[in-house]
């Protein structure tokens, strides 16, 4: 028994490194590229960083850092990052061209494991949904917000986060002690914190827990979640300039 179950944890972790192949070869290549970069536009994101600086150093009124905005949206997360990498590298784009690579390499690898075990058990299958996957996530796209890293850090911090809680959602339907769940309820939160497009992930999430039978006070705390995710946007609203009146 001993040696069947090591010969299936075997075959599950070589299909495991079949199927993610794909994708952190695409990651290395692109990887490749970021040095060659140079700083790119190293002042594309101080129109966001300014609105949290006093002076020659950043604010500690907490109430800027939750109401600042690209356009918009509310980035509290991807600004908390463009702070550091200013503290860091002294705001060298590379560093978050970096960064986004590899939350584009860890959005890849928590989509390809919510893919159906049956499309995962094989070496070969594997292999091939890695590269199918690998197609969708490496996208010109996707590359551009990699040159431009602060793109990049936006987009692909939010999308991770929506990739996250649809993972814990996904584990609520086995796991009952409430810790999956709290991740979705964290994974959300954090994404509405990163960009405001992420909005949209909770209807898709009382839905899905709709579909997975989840019980009526969790389906009530994931509306209240979207709820409240929902009136911080639309209270902290603010139309910029340069953007036309709403209709």
């Amino acid at each position: 028994m001993a040696s069947l179950a090591r010969t299936s944890l075997k075959r599950q972790r070589t299909a495991v490194a079949a199927g993610l192949a794909p994708l952190v070869a695409l990651a290395l290549l692109w990887a490749s590229l970021v040095p060659s970069m140079g700083r790119l536009q190293s002042n594309d994101y101080y129109g966001i960083v300014g609105q949290v600086v006093d002076g020659e150093r950043f604010t500690s009124d907490l109430s800027r850092w939750l109401l600042v905005k690209s356009n918009e949206h509310t980035v509290v997360l991807p600004t908390l990052i463009y702070a550091a990498n200013v503290g860091l590298f002294g705001g060298d784009n590379r560093a978050l061209s970096a960064l986004s690579l590899l939350l584009l390499l860890a959005l890849g690898c928590v989509l390809w494991s919510l893919l159906p075990a049956g499309l995962r058990a094989g070496r070969l299958a594997a292999t091939a949904w890695g590269l199918v996957l690998a197609g969708l996530v490496f996208t010109p796209a996707a590359a551009h917000s990699i040159v431009l890293g602060f793109s990049g850090t936006i987009w692909f911090l939010a999308n991770l986060f929506a990739a996250l809680a649809a993972h814990r959602l996904a584990a609520c339907a086995a796991e009952q002690s409430g810790v999956a769940f709290a991740g979705v309820l964290a994974a959300a939160g954090l994404g509405a914190l990163s960009y405001s497009t992420n909005l949209s992930l909770w209807p898709a999430l009382v839905a899905g827990a709709v579909l997975l039978g989840l019980p009526l006070r969790r389906l009530a705390v994931l509306a209240g979640g979207g709820a409240l995710a929902c009136a911080f946007a639309a209270l902290t609203y603010t139309r910029p300039a340069q953007h036309a009146a709403p209709v």
